[in-house]
């Protein structure tokens, strides 16, 4: 009978972590729009009345005895918790950002090559390692050079040394949070003159992407080769721009991105011959781990990625202790951890697609399919109108 009057007094399934998760994302959402409109003293006055509801809610908690009230008292520190921390962690995260070293101007500039974009106009390359006038500084570069003034040949890895202008990079563009400085990039640079390109080294991870590239070219075509080099990391790049153009057409651009498809079909391999090695549930998480750890290093931390790596791993912890995989707490976690180390993923269209595409699935897809359950259809043809 007491348990009948629970259920009764229940109005949600409470998750907490997905409690948490929703107010992480309102907490970040808020705090980057007091920096928009540079509301300085209202986030400060917005984190002490949510500090004082957190209060207020963890002593109403311990007394009231009531479980409709204890149940809404849950729900309101879960969601007021994660609005502090999203709302602490997103103004730290921007007020590192906005911190620039050093004034607009121009400057005799050295680094090391991290990342090439090629465009139809010239080259945009990403520098590390920056010194300034012989002062080294821990930010990254955009250096875009136009097709009349390549006169070298530089590649990924080289050190490069010239004299040109440092323009900082804007927090915000048309409204929206610029996405070069969550990278660490807080210049845009313009070339006046090169001085000189060295051989530099390539990184762990630059080695594996060059190679992997190199095999492909070596065994097949140059479109094909790149067709799978951006399936297999999720960098569009060396596509022929043509090419890509067809996939955008079609609607199927985003087949190109490595998701949570691709992490699947990685942790069901790898677990299946860990297996067949006999190795223990521990030992496989380990390994599975790892893997999966410097997958997304070579894809760039991508929150598709993060997000089905971070799920992966829950899935085979809650496995070897015998605890209940949940969907949408497991998913919850994966945005929370995400969200915690880096908080501006919020604004990426990955993040967005990624996690918004999961949590209509997990929520809608039932309701979804008892309304087509009437229907007279093949449940293949159903399956894909409910994901759909």
């Amino acid at each position: 009978m007491e348990q009948g009057n629970r259920r009764k007094l229940l109005i949600i399934n409470f998750r907490p972590l997905f409690c948490m998760f929703i107010g992480m994302i309102a907490g970040i959402f808020t705090c980057a729009l007091l920096f928009r409109f540079d509301i300085n003293n209202l986030l400060l006055v917005f984190v002490t009345i949510l500090s004082c509801i957190f209060l207020i809610s963890v002593t109403l908690f311990e007394f009231i005895k009531i479980e409709r009230i204890k149940f809404i008292m849950k729900f309101i520190f879960t969601i007021t918790l994660g609005v502090i921390v999203g709302v602490l962690g997103c103004n730290i995260k921007i007020n590192d950002m906005i911190n620039y070293p050093v004034e607009n101007g121009s400057y005799t500039i050295s680094a090391r090559v991290m990342d090439i974009t090629k465009t139809d106009t010239g080259v945009t390359y990403t520098l590390e390692n920056v010194n300034v006038d012989d002062i080294g500084y821990n930010f990254n570069i955009n250096l875009f050079v136009s097709n009349n003034q390549i006169s070298h040949d530089i590649n990924l890895g080289d050190n490069v040394a010239y004299s040109g202008k440092l323009t900082k990079i804007k927090l915000f563009n048309n409204s929206k949070i610029n996405s070069s400085l969550s990278k660490n990039i807080k210049y845009s640079s313009s070339l006046k003159e090169l001085i000189k390109v060295s051989e530099g080294y390539l990184t762990f991870s630059d080695n594996i992407k060059t190679r992997t590239n190199q095999i492909l070219n070596d065994n097949t075509n140059s479109d094909f080769a790149s067709l799978c080099y951006s399936l297999l990391f999720g960098e569009k790049d060396t596509l022929d721009t043509n090419l890509y153009k067809m996939f955008q057409n079609c609607g199927i651009a985003h087949i190109l991105a490595v998701s949570g498809l691709h992490i699947a079909l990685i942790t069901a391999i790898l677990i299946f011959l860990l297996k067949k090695f006999k190795c223990n549930k521990i030992l496989s998480l380990i390994l599975v781990s790892l893997f999966l750890f410097m997958y997304a290093i070579l894809c760039g931390f991508t929150a598709s990625v993060c997000r089905a790596s971070i799920m992966s791993i829950t899935y085979m912890i809650a496995d070897i202790i015998g605890e209940r995989k949940d969907m949408l707490s497991t998913f919850s976690f994966a945005g929370i951890i995400i969200l915690l180390i880096f908080p501006l993923q919020i604004f990426s269209v990955g993040f967005q697609l990624s996690f918004g595409c999961i949590t209509g699935i997990i929520l809608l897809a039932n309701t979804f399919t008892k309304l087509l359950g009437k229907l007279r259809l093949p449940n293949f043809i159903k399956s894909g109108l409910v994901i759909t």
